[in-house]
């Protein structure tokens, strides 16, 4: 044999093996990395021909049965995965076990899905409100409540679909005996009766206690209504104030018949006063007086409160947080914060800071005055010695006197 004879078949001979020994390394080869761990790589088997049906490391499966990695009998669709180790144990795609195929690993090999057998539910699914599901496992199903408003021992939300909630107890009035069955806008509570202001057409409807004719609602279109103790005043479409209920006797401060002339953007009642805010942040209060809560000081508000015996406002420039009237509890001693909320109860107040964390001042006896934290707030609303906050993905977080369940939130 020739020189250039000798190195053909050299050359030959080792073309054949390297084509033999390329076939046998890559049979069986997935795209993973040896040790099983999870990359970006997108390449399947089927990109190397048909699946192996040889269990290459005597664990039980192949690759045609599922073994993503079947140089490694530590790896396949048997084993327990658990998260964190950045390696596909199971062969399911995911760090830890994700048996319902929603991408997401089970909270009990580690992950965060909270219902593995429901590939419906997972942190990445949408949340659907009131169906006693938690699709997106945030411990919660989902609420959206745009108004809360609260009584003496009971509480009440509002919802998107202008449905009502009750949760409490004691009074009459509060409970669904006499409750319209229309949609409603917006809604007020007091210690024994309600009103909501229809969706459909604006008319206000009232139920419960009707000692002095407080639920003799007004006929006409309105935006806003409050409930005090004996009363109920509303805010017509036009902006003018109309109030109805006690006009004599012992519990008549003038909180009926005194209502002011004028255009107004806020009404908020306490027990025997009430007060509003115009277009220009200017507020009038009118109704019993005997402790200053009708005597309110020169600022211009962005928002107003009444309470049992004393009122709070949101001043316009800077967000301070002003009270006047009964300070027997310190419930006019607001934190030197910005506001962009308050709300005044029976001897305690609360606000929502502008960084949506929650602060209350005055009594703490039931405590009313030691509000949750954790959540984003958007508003807040006082009863007599509870109080509940709206998040801002419309839930209800209550705290403070819970003997009726009145902080026991839906």
């Amino acid at each position: 044999m020739n020189g250039a004879a000798a190195l053909l078949g050299l050359l030959t001979a080792c073309a054949l093996i390297s084509a033999e020994d390329y076939a046998e390394r890559m049979a069986g080869f997935d795209g993973r990395p040896d040790d099983g761990s999870i990359t970006d790589d997108t390449s399947s088997s089927s990109d190397t021909g048909p699946l192996s049906t040889e269990d290459r490391d005597g664990d039980g499966y192949s690759e045609a049965e599922g073994d993503c990695d079947d140089g490694n009998a530590a790896i396949n669709p048997a084993a327990t995965d658990l998260v964190g180790d950045q390696l596909d144990q199971d062969c399911d795609g995911v760090d830890g076990v994700d048996a319902d195929g929603d991408g997401h690993a089970s909270e009990t090999s580690g992950g965060d899905d909270c219902v593995d057998d429901d590939a419906s539910i997972n942190p990445g699914a949408e949340e659907v409100a009131w169906n006693d599901l938690d699709e997106d496992c945030d411990g919660k199903d989902l609420r959206d409540y745009v108004q809360l408003a609260l009584g003496s021992f009971h509480s009440s939300g509002l919802r998107s679909s202008g449905e009502l909630d009750f949760w409490g107890g004691l009074e009459e009035g509060h409970v669904e005996d006499g409750m319209p069955t229309e949609l409603a806008a917006a809604l007020a509570t007091s210690r024994a009766h309600s009103c909501i202001v229809l969706s459909d057409g604006g008319e206000v409807r009232c139920w419960g206690s009707d000692s002095f004719g407080e639920t003799a609602a007004q006929s006409g279109s309105w935006r806003a209504v409050a409930a005090g103790e004996y009363h109920t005043c509303a805010l017509a479409s036009s902006g003018s104030v109309s109030c109805w209920g006690v006009d004599e006797g012992s519990f008549h401060y003038g909180q009926v018949t005194d209502s002011p002339s004028g255009s107004f953007e806020v009404l908020a009642s306490g027990g025997y006063h009430v007060c509003a805010l115009d277009s220009s942040g200017e507020a009038t209060c009118w109704g019993r007086n005997d402790d200053g809560q009708a005597d309110v000081p020169e600022a211009e508000f962005a928002d107003i409160a009444g309470g049992r015996q004393h009122s709070c406002g949101v001043t316009a420039d800077g967000g301070i947080a002003l009270c006047w009237g009964d300070n027997t509890s310190g419930q006019l001693d607001a934190p030197d914060e910005s506001f962009i909320d308050v709300c005044a109860g029976s001897v305690f107040s609360c606000g929502v800071t502008e960084d949506s964390e929650l602060r209350c001042w005055g009594n703490n006896a039931e405590a009313q005055s030691s509000p949750p934290s954790g959540d984003a707030f958007v508003s807040v609303a006082c009863g007599g010695s509870h109080a509940c906050a709206l998040d801002e993905l419309g839930g209800a977080s209550c705290w403070g006197r819970d003997d009726y369940g009145q902080a026991t939130a839906p």
